[in-house]
């Protein structure tokens, strides 16, 4: 059984945390996306493949964050609820190739996602999440707007952690399914959200937390983060 390494992160504009937590099981896959960049992920499998599966995308690639970033108790939860869950670098991040900026100025990133959902379906799964944070919700945003055109598996529903002026910048805001979206961030990026806010179709939620720092530093700041991410979850699956 192999430990995977995991960090809390602070802003796309510092330096991600010394602190490494670990958390057991799951094994290191190597990716190829349509475009022939090389992802590196780390895949917890779930019992069955009738279980809901998770793609976590971290923050900006191009600001040193990687897939490690993401909290070990956060990751935790979601192998407890027995949902298979891949954490991949991002292009141009960590242990994958490719140039970081393409994950967000271009769709490419979501090509990032695709090929995590192409492994994903070898084992089966039953519904797909997307929890991404900062501008990962770029590619998250880019893949929900392209699955019905390219023909990849739609997502049941996603959690998008602060949202960033590039997250609709290739993918227009209409044209994403109506689909269950939980969007969290804290108060001083408020403004952030009121677009999305104006846009809601009726089934996107709004959490704000007062005090908190952006993306995945918001786990740190905010205790409550991770259940009530997975609480959403649970309630958006069936």
């Amino acid at each position: 059984m192999l430990l995977f390494a995991l960090a809390c992160t602070n802003s796309d504009d510092s330096t991600p945390s010394d602190s490494v937590p670990t958390v057991e099981g799951g094994e290191v896959v190597t990716l190829t996306t349509r475009d022939d960049v090389t992802i590196v992920a780390d895949h917890w499998g779930a019992s069955s493949g009738d279980r809901p599966a998770v793609v976590l995308v971290h923050m900006n690639p191009s600001g040193a964050w990687q897939r490690t970033d993401w909290p070990a108790s956060f990751v935790q939860l979601l192998v407890d609820e027995d949902w298979a869950v891949i954490r991949p670098d991002r292009r141009g991040a960590g242990d994958s190739g490719g140039v970081a900026e393409d994950a967000y100025n271009t769709v490419k990133g979501s090509y990032d996602i695709e090929a995590c959902v192409e492994h994903l379906q070898v084992a089966g799964f039953s519904e797909l999440v997307i929890v991404s944070a900062s501008n990962g919700t770029t590619s998250t945003w880019d893949y929900m707007g392209g699955a019905e055109t390219e023909g990849w598996p739609q997502v049941t529903t996603a959690a998008l952690i602060s949202v960033v002026g590039t997250t609709t910048a290739n993918t227009d805001m209409d044209a994403i399914p109506e689909l269950p979206i939980w969007f969290g961030y804290p108060a001083f990026e408020a403004d952030n959200n009121t677009r999305f806010e104006d846009a809601n179709p009726g089934g996107w939620v709004f959490q704000e937390y007062d005090p908190g720092e952006h993306g995945t530093k918001l786990f740190a700041d905010t205790p409550a983060l991770e259940t009530d991410i997975t609480d959403w979850l649970k309630s958006q699956l069936p």
